[in-house]
């Protein structure tokens, strides 16, 4: 998923790429729902969140101008 978003996205030098990187894995960890752990982000499932408790807030993230994106949900 990683090398994919990376094809799409120029990179000036090293900082930005660190700056992209972490980006990245904010969304991979905390946006982006996984099928196989019943709709929860990584992070989510790691931390035993219960998703039938309602967020707290409901915020839109967007990375990358606009390759990443998604509502992340407070919990």
């Amino acid at each position: 998923m990683l090398k994919g978003k990376l094809d799409r996205w120029a990179v000036a030098d090293a900082d930005t790429l660190q700056t992209s990187l972490v980006v990245f894995r904010a969304w991979y960890n905390h946006v982006r729902p996984h099928q196989h752990l019943g709709d929860l982000t990584p992070g989510e499932a790691w931390a035993g969140v219960d998703i039938r408790r309602p967020p707290r807030r409901r915020l839109w993230f967007e990375g990358w101008h606009g390759l990443l994106q998604g509502e992340y949900l407070q919990r």
